[in-house]
């Protein structure tokens, strides 16, 4: 029997002593954008989306994509950050 993905349970974040690991929200797009930029050199010869610059507004609107489709749990985006 398959199971409807909007029944399922799943925290929208958890924690780990140094880091917390949660769904996006509205208005992680800036910070992101700003850790991207920060480490393109790494990051481009893994991740196919650093090969462009992202714009701040465009790395929102993917955060944004990113929440709904968490909430439809059609894909399970999550943001590591280190805990201060």
């Amino acid at each position: 029997m398959k199971i409807d993905p909007l029944l399922l349970d799943f925290p929208e974040q958890f924690e780990t002593a140094r880091l917390m690991v949660r769904a996006p929200q509205w208005g992680d797009g800036a910070p992101l954008n700003a850790a991207i930029r920060e480490s393109l050199k790494e990051l481009r010869p893994f991740m196919p989306f650093a090969r462009v610059t992202p714009e701040p507004e465009e790395t929102e609107k993917a955060v944004r994509r990113g929440r709904l489709r968490f909430l439809e749990r059609t894909d399970m985006m999550m943001l590591m950050c280190d805990k201060l």
